[in-house]
């Protein structure tokens, strides 16, 4: 067998489609909370990273600001 069968797979890219979700609901509703935000996700269906249905308020914290550094939002916004 070709020893290149054993290497490692390359890392998974990361979907940045909830990315742009997210960056979209806080630029068209800035003051929206980040439990109305993680309601607004559930009602749209759309799933977690981890694939789950229920959002937590720190999962939206924490892709707003990869949406920051991503440069899909202003760094003045919440």
């Amino acid at each position: 067998m070709d020893r290149s069968v054993l290497d490692r797979a390359p890392p998974a890219q990361k979907d940045d489609r909830i990315l742009a979700i997210i960056a979209g609901i806080r630029s068209s509703a800035p003051d929206m909370t980040l439990k109305q935000i993680a309601a607004r996700l559930e009602a749209m269906r759309e799933p977690t990273p981890r694939g789950r249905s229920k959002w937590a308020t720190s999962s939206v914290a924490h892709l707003l600001e990869r949406a920051r550094q991503a440069g899909l939002l202003e760094n003045d916004e919440r």
